[in-house]
């Protein structure tokens, strides 16, 4: 007979949080935090983790099939299970030291938020069964827990990086505009789609067609007669410094070479580079403007939330660093994904199952 069971939340991200439970159930420590003076339950951390199995199970079991936690998707040398547990122990950390700091921020629930967690909850409780809930190793004060923590991790990550100096000047953000043509002598592809190697004579040719370009005056019509389409890409320093670790470092890239976005960094409006050469082809670059407003508004806002990012994650660690933890690995092995579950819609507005899973035995 199948256990009826309906997940509290269907987001990776969410459930991915776990944090000191009161209730009683196992109270054997998951984690001592500072020498025993703090821990997180182990009856705790299994509620958590079987309902991140639920999550993948819905979600990515029709992907992955039926060895999905003895697979490794990630090619990281690693199972699902090992990558899902590993993760879970860290968010496990992330959320217990945001909600510990959480004074120091003036980071509280409200009414509303103390509301909306005890409807949440009271409905979790209601909805499953008692099959169900077991097999989630569900308990009120865990799902209410959940809820809690996932409110603080919220509101701590904002509070935090509204502390942030996330000031971006306009030299930082500046997106230059190319447009550019690129003559492969590595490999050519016919009309049917087949690939050969260009001959010495065809790579002369590209030659010779890239240095037309090079020295038109009006780019664009160049490239048209030549039979071509222009590319477009636009770049800043940060793309310069990248290409250029890169370029330091042999890294492969699929990405644009720095010796020649080095040549268009240096054009104004309207130039063209001289042919660059590269092992694996010609290069020619235009410049269509040294700053484009809406590349450059968008780099801003992404170097500006950079910034904040970085700034929570130093303030994380921390908090991290002035604290002992030390996990019971015995224990966390004891969790084992191999009850499958099996569930019907997903209500992306609400980060809630419309409908119930079962255990799929």
């Amino acid at each position: 007979m199948k256990k009826r069971i309906l997940p509290l939340m269907l987001s990776a991200a969410a459930v991915l949080t776990l944090m000191t439970g009161c209730a009683a159930g196992d109270k054997r420590a998951l984690v001592e935090i500072d020498g025993g003076r703090d821990q997180i339950d182990f009856g705790y951390g299994k509620f958590v983790a079987y309902e991140t199995q639920a999550v993948y199970d819905i979600m990515y079991s029709s992907q992955l099939g039926d060895s999905m936690w003895s697979s490794d998707p990630y090619n990281s040398g690693k199972t699902l299970t090992e990558s899902v547990k590993a993760d879970l122990l860290e968010s496990m950390k992330t959320s217990y030291y945001l909600r510990k700091n959480a004074s120091k921020y003036n980071v509280k629930l409200t009414a509303a938020d103390k509301k909306k967690i005890e409807k949440t909850t009271t409905k979790f409780m209601k909805e499953n069964s008692k099959k169900g809930l077991k097999q989630l190793n569900a308990k009120e004060a865990y799902v209410r827990e959940f809820l809690e923590n996932r409110v603080y991790m919220s509101k701590m990550q904002k509070a935090i990086e509204a502390k942030a100096d996330a000031t971006v000047t306009d030299e930082e953000a500046n997106q230059k505009k190319i447009s550019y043509v690129f003559f492969n002598k590595k490999e050519k592809t016919d009309s049917d789609g087949n690939t050969a190697t260009p001959s010495d004579d065809e790579i002369k040719g590209y030659r010779e067609s890239a240095e037309k370009i090079s020295k038109a005056s009006d780019f664009d019509k160049a490239v048209k007669d030549a039979g071509l389409t222009a590319s477009t890409k636009t770049f800043g320093q940060n793309e310069l410094k990248e290409a250029k670790a890169a370029s330091e470092k042999s890294t492969s890239t699929s990405d644009l070479p720095y010796d020649f976005l080095k040549a268009c960094d240096s054009l104004k409006d309207g130039g063209n580079t001289d042919v660059i050469e590269t092992d694996s082809g010609f290069y020619v670059g235009h410049m269509v403007t040294v700053s484009d407003a809406d590349a450059t508004a968008t780099e801003k806002n992404t170097l500006a939330e950079e910034k904040k990012q970085k700034y929570y994650q130093k303030v994380l660690d921390g908090f991290e660093a002035k604290s002992t933890w030390k996990v019971n690995k015995k224990l966390w092995k004891q969790v084992r994904f191999i009850d499958r579950f099996k569930g019907s819609a997903f209500d992306k507005s609400s980060g809630t199952t419309s409908g119930t899973v079962s255990d799929g035995n």
